[in-house]
């Protein structure tokens, strides 16, 4: 079994591809800035096979970064940010250059980094633009780095579902940005995590681009439709224009945690799907999981009237009820 170090690993994804390699066998180790945060992380194996490690992207040398590597079998990026927008060049283009340079320097057999579907150097998102530019630049440094491009991910405690799940519970309308229409292709976190310890034990995966994406392809209005049945909430769709919900992002992206911004705006005015032609799960030998049927689990603290409240129908026939009703 190999010892691999985790970039990300206390984030949303870094923890199922923590969990997914304990589970394997392998020694993880996680360097962040809370060691208080990364602890809960030691449950996801026997003793000592996850090491939290003290660690500032922002501060650390190149030395104590190759002191952290040096040995290793494999290394994981998970690094990444939707906002703020002045740190997308710091953690998407210039840290990972800088990870997949030492690691070319201690020859580190495995690097896998973690993007997103759609991304683009000419983009006009900043967010996405920044990305691409991230993955080209790993690639030209580390031509052997295997590239990870996700859809949305969804999961427990994810702040996707959940996100809207939560703004339903309170709010009486549901914005339905450029009317709902983009599509998205909701891929398990699990999956992902899958992914990458496949992708990270096979050489055949070496200098590979995969794109990710569940069996399910839904609109944004689908996904929001498929959260209010499943939690009961008597909400209404209420349509965005872009060029409003534009405006109304470059107000909330001053807040400290923005639920919105006028880059994701962008980000929104375009499909988010497995492009043809590309390398997907399937080249991976994984069959995706879909959303629909796991979204009472998932959701089942933003039911009406409570876990236990009266059940609604969408908890005791999840598919067939949702695929009638989208």
């Amino acid at each position: 079994m190999g010892t691999f170090v985790v970039f990300g690993g206390t984030g949303f994804v870094g923890r199922s591809i923590v969990h997914h390699l304990c589970a394997a066998g392998h020694r993880v180790v996680v360097p962040t800035r809370s060691l208080e945060k990364a602890a809960a992380l030691k449950v996801s194996g026997h003793v000592g096979q996850v090491t939290p490690v003290a660690f500032d992207l922002f501060r650390a040398s190149e030395a104590t970064l190759q002191t952290l590597l040096r040995g290793v079998d494999g290394v994981v990026n998970t690094v990444g940010i939707l906002s703020p927008k002045r740190l997308f060049n710091a953690l998407h283009v210039q840290w990972p250059k800088t990870l997949a340079t030492a690691c070319g320097y201690l020859g580190v057999k495995h690097l896998v980094h973690i993007s997103a579907l759609g991304v683009s150097p000419s983009s006009k998102s900043a967010y996405a633009a920044s990305k691409a530019r991230g993955e080209q630049g790993v690639l030209s440094i580390f031509p052997r780095a295997s590239i990870l491009r996700p859809s949305v991910i969804f999961g427990p405690n994810d702040g996707f579902l959940g996100k809207f799940a939560k703004m339903a519970s309170f709010s009486p309308f549901l914005p339905l940005i450029g009317g709902g229409k983009t599509r998205f292709q909701p891929v398990f976190v699990r999956d992902v995590a899958e992914a990458v310890l496949t992708v990270m034990t096979h050489d055949r995966c070496e200098g590979q681009v995969f794109s990710l994406g569940g069996p399910n392809v839904l609109s944004f209005r689908d996904i929001l439709r498929a959260i209010v049945k499943t939690t009961g909430q008597d909400v209404r769709f209420l349509p965005l224009p872009f060029f409003v919900a534009s405006a109304l992002g470059w107000v909330l992206q001053t807040l400290p945690r923005p639920p919105l911004t006028a880059d994701q705006v962008i980000l929104l005015k375009s499909d988010n799907v497995v492009p043809a032609n590309t390398k997907t799960f399937g080249d991976l030998g994984i069959l995706p999981t879909s959303m629909l049927p796991m979204l009472p689990e998932l959701l089942q603290g933003y039911v009406r009237g409570g876990r236990w409240g009266i059940p609604h129908p969408a908890m005791t026939d999840t598919e067939t009820f949702l695929h009638a009703h989208l």
